[in-house]
């Protein structure tokens, strides 16, 4: 539709390509073309000038003004009229085509995103259309349009437009080069983490930007690395397509906590007697970590607290060496790595009594104990009198057997509730395990149990004999007898009667003394002692006590301050005396007698 006038007039049409096209390719070949004035175009087209064509509210020179610093450019023609042709297009390769951009004349503003980022980097710039000018983003572009337009009328009614269009493109490539704004560095990263490597590039151009570890590639800017496992140390290198190949190099430790294991892979791990034993503690982590080794609640065999080293050997074990043996490996990285070995050292058992002689009174309770230990764990069996105690027995009825850990050993208790005559006796602990088998005996009476006989001062002929027994009931005589090492008769003093002050604090022991007269110089001699309480003459002594004499007899040297005259010294006296009566009475008549 043709419109005349203002109030006709529509927005001018956009012009197809192929026309655009022609228009610039024409006035590029007449560098600066003149049109005919209208009747020539008419007379040539056979159509009135304006005919089928849609005039703008005002040409876009209508109002010409000086080149302005910047210039707007657009894929939209105003007007097909020739002096408003359009005869260039320039189009940043940042800016989809169809819309305008502001360039400075001097440089147009061309945003070059530089690859693909994560993070809330920009992207990769958009692909321009095929029909658009493009330009690569190594390139600034400058521009710079002039129009020019003269208008002419001559007197015979010809008018005649010349219309100069000079488009020049300056094309400058740019003499920077690509450089990196990232240095080269060291990443320490811990496992299960995330992990980023920037690469930061300035006027990259058309270059492109490469990751490579060995063979493998990533065109991303910022390589992210999520769930980072131990495999991902390595190096890291970002490279720029340039001639030659330009990169720097990230390091990247993956920091992996502490672990250990034990060799040999046994728990408990267990040996004999006099062995030789070699712990390994094998550590694993980044970086490497260092191990060292402690008892649990107890110093190494060789005295120290900690061992440091993988290697821990035990020379010559023995049971005190067994235990819980700890490794701990470190790094850095927490937690720690903590990993145990016990060590059980097999032996026979061993078997301690606690007494030998246990006193009782008949209607008590007692409690016969023993001490023990062994590895593997023994079996606990009881004896009286030689045979086995079966506890499920009637014989049995007034006994208990149970046993209890203590630190370093067990004890089994046999006790036994409203003791009788009939169950005086030995009583006979057995311990015994696949290596070998132990046992202790403990003798249980009403008697007065064997004497602990001392004697002092040393190598004196008349020393303070001293005994300790173990009765429940009170003691009422005791007996010594002594003789030469030689020989083999006895020489039994008579007995001697108990005092009250005999009686310890502690409960069932007797203590006495006597001063042993009559023995000969230099002189060894064999001495026993028995006691007498309600139930009878109790046993002597285990072993036979010795005493060996001197020559010094003097007072000095004897210790008679708590010792109380021996029977026959003291019977001797009496005779002495008797002997000496009369003599002492005829005297003394004798001296009346010559007074009357």
């Amino acid at each position: 539709m043709v419109g005349d006038g203002a109030a006709g007039r529509k927005h001018p049409r956009r012009l197809r390509r192929h026309e655009s096209n022609e228009i610039a390719r024409r006035a590029s070949l007449a560098g600066g073309a003149s049109f005919r004035s209208p009747a020539n175009f008419a007379a040539k087209t056979g159509r009135p000038e304006g005919a089928n064509q849609r005039r703008p509210s005002a040409p876009i020179n209508a109002n010409p003004r000086p080149p302005p610093p910047t210039i707007a450019l657009t894929d939209r023609v105003a007007d097909r009229r020739p002096t408003d042709a359009l005869v260039g297009f320039i189009k940043s390769p940042n800016r989809p085509f169809g819309r305008t951009s502001q360039l400075p004349s001097s440089r147009p503003a061309v945003e070059v995103l530089h690859g693909g980022g994560s993070r809330g980097e920009k992207g990769p710039s958009q692909p321009m259309r095929d029909h658009a000018p493009s330009c690569t983003p190594n390139m600034y572009i400058s521009t710079s349009l002039v129009l020019a337009s003269s208008k002419q009328r001559r007197t015979d009614g010809r008018m005649r437009l010349f219309l100069v269009y000079a488009v020049f493109f300056v094309v400058s490539i740019s003499a920077e080069e690509p450089t990196f704004q990232t240095t080269d560095a060291n990443f320490d990263v811990a496992e299960r983490g995330t992990l980023e490597l920037p690469c930061r590039v300035s006027n990259l151009g058309e270059y492109a930007v490469l990751w490579k570890r060995g063979g493998n590639s990533d065109d991303a800017w910022t390589l992210v690395i999520r769930d980072v496992e131990p495999y991902d140390s390595s190096e890291y290198l970002c490279e720029l397509t340039t001639d030659p190949t330009m990169s720097i190099r990230h390091v990247v430790q993956v920091l992996v906590a502490s672990f250990v294991s034990i060799q040999p892979d046994q728990d408990p791990l267990v040996v004999g007697p006099n062995e030789t034993v070699q712990l390994a503690c094998i550590p694993s982590g980044n970086p490497k970590p260092t191990v060292s080794w402690e008892r649990v609640g107890a110093t190494l065999p060789n005295g120290q607290q900690t061992f440091g080293g993988g290697q821990l050997s035990l020379v010559n074990v023995q049971t005190s060496h067994a235990g819980t043996y700890r490794c701990t490996a470190t790094n850095g990285v927490k937690p720690d790595a903590v990993s145990d070995i016990r060590l059980q050292v097999h032996f026979k058992p061993w078997v301690q009594a606690t007494t030998k002689y246990m006193p009782a009174k008949v209607g008590a309770d007692i409690n016969i104990t023993c001490i023990y230990d062994a590895v593997p764990p023994p079996q606990v069996t009881w004896i009286f009198n030689s045979f086995t105690i079966n506890l499920a027995e009637d014989s049995a009825r007034n006994m208990v057997q149970f046993n209890a850990r203590q630190t370093n050993f067990t004890e089994t208790i046999l006790a036994i509730s409203n003791i009788q005559q009939e169950n005086f006796g030995d009583y006979t602990c057995r311990i015994g395990n696949n290596i070998g088998t132990k046992e202790s005996t403990i003798h249980v009476s009403g008697k007065p149990g064997p004497p602990t006989i001392s004697a002092s001062p040393p190598n004196v002929l008349q020393p303070t004999l001293r005994w300790t027994v173990l009765s429940a009931d009170p003691i009422i005589e005791y007996k010594i007898r002594y003789r030469l090492v030689a020989e083999d008769g006895w020489i039994d003093l008579p007995p001697m009667r108990a005092s009250k002050t005999d009686q310890s604090r502690a409960p069932n022991e007797w203590h006495h003394s006597e001063v042993l007269r009559s023995l000969m110089p230099n002189s060894e001699y064999e001495i026993q002692v028995q006691a007498r309480n309600a139930y009878g003459w109790g046993s002597y002594a285990r072993d036979y006590f010795v005493y060996q004499t001197g020559d010094d007899a003097s007072p000095a040297t004897v210790d008679n301050s708590d010792a109380s005259p021996a029977p026959g010294e003291t019977k001797g006296a009496l005779v002495a005396v008797a002997s000496v009566l009369p003599l002492l009475l005829s005297a003394a008549v004798l001296t009346v007698c010559r007074r009357i």
